[in-house]
């Protein structure tokens, strides 16, 4: 081993040979990592200098700005699993790959719980628990779904290959309903959007970031956590799920008031009464029985009304 901070220095002349070899700054990031964790592993003490820019990581991709009325014409041109992944991806905001292998069982165990029901999902890249829920549209969506699946398979997206959906066949979905319900693109649409569009929204309405990483399972101190309560994260949550609901909800303006149908169904009444008194009117001039009149029973008719 080298004394000092010999191997930082040696590992900066690495990265900046692999610059001038034509590798981009994830790419010589990427390499340089593997030295810098094999040398700190036998102990060694690695300091880089920031100005180096080991650490920096550059956007490679521009990530289409994902919006619920995007959500909403993707949803339209969708199928029953494409609905429910849709749906899903918006209320949780988890990774692709928890996504994916989301277990079948945890939803099945929830489907007669009021919305919006509460599910924890342990991620599997920052071992962080997500406490998640499940909106009501959401459920809906689920009841119909889960009796189709496979009984002998555990996952909630199946496929016959590996037993649930690979994280290329969920992004080339996404781009396919996208391109169905001629959503313009600006920038890539991948399921990340999902992730950013529910911490966007979180944050546009004044949710706690601290709430809104328990929300997706994103790494919180553990001195914060203990402080939040699930009460506080459901309430957060009813606020998102209000704004990114797909299916609209109805307004009661187009709907009938009880004294509205009240009189609806009087007015009905009326007008049947009124026929049967022209019926009456009608066939007056031909009969009479025992000397009466049957204008006698029409005016009776009218009376009541």
């Amino acid at each position: 081993m080298l004394v000092g901070n010999g191997q930082g220095r040696i590992v900066e002349k690495y990265f900046i040979w692999l610059k001038e070899q034509g590798y981009k700054q994830n790419s010589a990031r990427a390499l340089t990592n593997g030295p810098i964790h094999f040398l700190k592993y036998f102990g060694a003490d690695i300091r880089i200098r920031r100005s180096i820019g080991v650490n920096r990581t550059e956007i490679s991709t521009k990530d289409h700005l994902l919006s619920i009325d995007d959500l909403r014409k993707m949803y339209k041109v969708a199928g029953l699993r494409e609905r429910v992944i849709l749906l899903l991806a918006k209320d949780l905001g988890l990774r692709l790959g928890d996504f994916c292998r989301l277990p079948k069982q945890d939803f099945e165990s929830r489907i007669n719980q009021a919305p919006p029901v509460p599910i924890d999902i342990l991620t599997a890249k920052e071992g962080i628990v997500a406490h998640g829920y499940i909106s009501e549209e959401t459920l809906e969506h689920l009841k119909v779904y889960l009796p189709t699946l496979d009984p002998k398979n555990k996952f909630l997206f199946q496929s016959a290959r590996q037993g649930h959906l690979d994280e290329e066949t969920v992004n080339w979905a996404l781009k396919d309903l996208a391109e169905k319900a001629k959503v313009q693109l600006i920038g890539s649409l991948r399921f990340h959007c999902f992730r950013k569009l529910f911490l966007r929204t979180a944050a546009e309405l004044g949710v706690n970031s601290w709430n809104a990483k328990l929300l997706v399972g994103k790494s919180v101190e553990k001195s914060i956590a203990t402080y939040i309560s699930g009460v506080r994260l459901k309430e957060d949550f009813v606020k998102i799920s209000n704004v990114l609901r797909i299916n609209e909800p109805q307004t009661s303006s187009g709907m009938p008031t009880l004294e509205e149908i009240v009189n609806l169904v009087a007015q009905v009444q009326r007008e049947e009464m009124l026929e049967k008194v022209k019926k009456l009117e009608r066939t007056a001039w031909k009969i009479q029985i025992s000397g009466v009149s049957w204008f006698n029973g029409v005016d009776n008719h009218r009376a009541r009304l």
